[in-house]
């Protein structure tokens, strides 16, 4: 490996390589996909939180959405991708005229979030490192590490993780939570001493999943 200290590693094993695997950036790749999709035309793209839903009075069949702002969407089908904060669909079936809403959403499985941080460092001067490693280890701050270089010289380190059964932060306001930041520093501190520990992250994040 690279850019792990060896003194401190049992043994590797490959995941895969180019031909195979490859790291993406979330956001471009969103975006390349936003792109690629509204360009054939017929798509809108609506930003908003879903409150309630509608259905039929004869039939539970769908006929739209009732976002924050109090506007209507009309849909005849309705696709749920919201990750961790799926939960939130219970809510939005719990009080539909003339239908049980909680019994529709009475199988639903249980969908937890778990809440990661990551942080971004850069050698000076700049080394471009090739190796993605992901960390199993019986230290919980090691653990699930797992840590991906980029083209631009940065490192993404990310792990850290806690599980939650109810989100209470919103998409986009996740608070990052120093302490947890610092365990990301430590433990690149113990696995890279030479490379990337030591180095202050240039940016801190939080996300669920």
């Amino acid at each position: 490996l690279e850019w792990v200290d060896e003194g401190g590693n049992v043994g590797s094993a490959p995941l895969g390589d180019e031909s195979d695997m490859a790291q993406v950036h979330p956001k471009k790749l969103c975006d390349e996909m936003w792109k690629a999709t509204s360009s054939t035309g017929g798509v809108d793209l609506r930003i908003g939180r879903v409150m309630g839903v509608t259905l039929s009075d004869d039939t539970p069949a769908m006929k739209g959405v009732t976002l924050d702002d109090g506007s209507f969407v009309e849909a005849d089908v309705l696709v749920v991708a919201t990750g961790p904060w799926t939960e939130e669909v219970r809510d939005w079936f719990g009080s539909i005229p003339n239908w049980d809403g909680d019994a529709m959403v009475a199988n639903l499985p249980i969908i937890a979030g778990t809440k990661s941080h990551s942080m971004l460092v850069r050698s000076d001067p700049v080394r471009i490192l090739t190796e993605a490693v992901f960390f199993v280890s019986n230290n919980e701050f090691i653990n699930d590490i797992e840590v991906y270089p980029r083209p631009d010289g940065d490192s993404y380190v990310t792990g850290s993780d806690k599980t939650y059964k109810k989100m209470t932060e919103r998409p986009g306001a996740e608070a990052v939570e120093p302490e947890r930041i610092q365990e990301l520093t430590h433990s690149m501190e113990r696995t890279s001493p030479d490379v990337l520990g030591g180095l202050e992250p240039h940016t801190v994040q939080a996300c669920y999943w």
